[in-house]
């Protein structure tokens, strides 16, 4: 690693945002493709269809975000599109077991939409003031310790799904027993529902904890989005801290320069 380049505060700030939302980013959609099947019952090929959702509107944002990069300062791109992700993720984090498959593919467009406008923004910021064999060095490092950080989320954000679990399967173990309100004991009455259709009282038990492990994974879940919304919203507010690229739009296409894009665009 060239330390160095960290001097320079757009390189420094524009990689600090990428390996930190990239690590969100990947994180979740790796927790969340796995517990659609686990917690909703879906099937490989259906959860493979929501995450299909995120192409359509991905397709025409990947074919206009350089042009609009070229135009635009890429910090507001940056900030609207962080913004842009942070309520995706506050969306997707307020689902329940009663959510549709439709409400659930609805807010993967516009995830799809934020993804393809993520890389490109975030890489003209740090290529700002770099130029010779900086800029294909800070390429190199930028897309290697993106890959770094992406895999580090797989794992980071599966262990806060894992420890926020038993946390609410015991926070709704104490509301449903009775533990929490002494006149409040849905368990009870559940129990009898449950044995009046026929169940043994071993089995209703078993069906209550069942579901009290279910909404517990979910509610662990929506914990996992709420907490890769807050991370983009406090991430939209550094990216002001970088200088405007205005003057990098006026630069020729060099040959070294489009391959140092190329390099930081890859995710």
């Amino acid at each position: 690693l060239d330390l160095r380049l960290f001097l320079h505060r757009n390189f420094a700030i524009a990689t600090f945002c990428s390996l930190i939302g990239f690590l969100i980013i990947q994180g979740l959609l790796s927790v969340f493709i796995v517990q659609l099947q686990v917690l909703l019952g879906y099937t490989s090929s259906l959860a493979g269809m929501v995450y299909l959702a995120m192409i359509f509107l991905a397709m025409a944002a990947a074919a206009v975000v350089h042009e609009i990069t070229r135009n635009v300062d890429a910090r507001l791109i940056v900030f609207l599109n962080f913004i842009g992700l942070a309520v995706t993720f506050v969306w997707l984090g307020h689902y329940d077991k009663s959510a549709s498959f439709d409400s659930i593919t609805t807010p993967m467009f516009f995830f799809g939409f934020s993804l393809a406008m993520f890389f490109a923004p975030l890489a003209t910021l740090a290529m700002t003031g770099l130029a010779g064999e900086r800029l294909i060095r800070a390429a190199e490092e930028l897309a290697m310790l993106r890959t770094v950080f992406g895999a580090m989320g797989i794992t980071l954000l599966g262990v806060l799904f894992f420890r926020r679990t038993p946390f609410h399967q015991l926070d709704l173990a104490d509301h449903f027993g009775g533990r929490r309100f002494a006149s409040l004991d849905l368990l009870a009455s559940f129990l009898e529902r449950m044995q009046a259709m026929g169940m043994s009282p071993n089995a209703a038990r078993s069906r209550a904890a069942q579901l009290i492990r279910q909404q517990a994974g979910i509610l662990a879940l929506n914990d996992a989005f709420l907490f890769g919304a807050m991370t983009f919203i406090l991430l939209a507010g550094v990216i002001w801290l970088a200088y405007p690229s205005y003057a990098s739009k006026k630069r020729s296409q060099t040959l070294t320069r489009l391959t140092a894009e190329e390099l930081m665009e890859q995710p």
